[in-house]
């Protein structure tokens, strides 16, 4: 019989969640410095468990693993975008 580790793999090890960490991400792919697998690896770094995007409310909200979130609303020209 195989045995099941019982340790999180270190992507989903709870580090605790760093606003700055998933803010500097999202600049980062907003400004095409990163693709999307980086931006991944970023923000779960900074203990990002899981987003919401919010089409009609324009907005994703990241989460970690303890409940703390940050709200990004969408940049204007993206709500433009949908608008029209």
């Amino acid at each position: 019989m195989r045995r099941i580790s019982r340790s999180r793999p270190p992507a989903c090890r709870n580090t605790g969640f760093e606003r700055k960490a998933v803010t500097d991400a999202l600049a980062a792919i907003q400004n095409e410095e990163i693709d999307y697998p980086e931006f991944l690896r970023r923000i779960i770094k900074g203990g990002c468990a899981s987003y919401m995007v919010f089409l009609r409310g324009r907005k994703t909200v990241y989460t970690g693993n303890d409940g703390e979130s940050y709200t990004e609303n969408f940049p204007a020209q993206l709500t433009r975008y949908l608008e029209s």
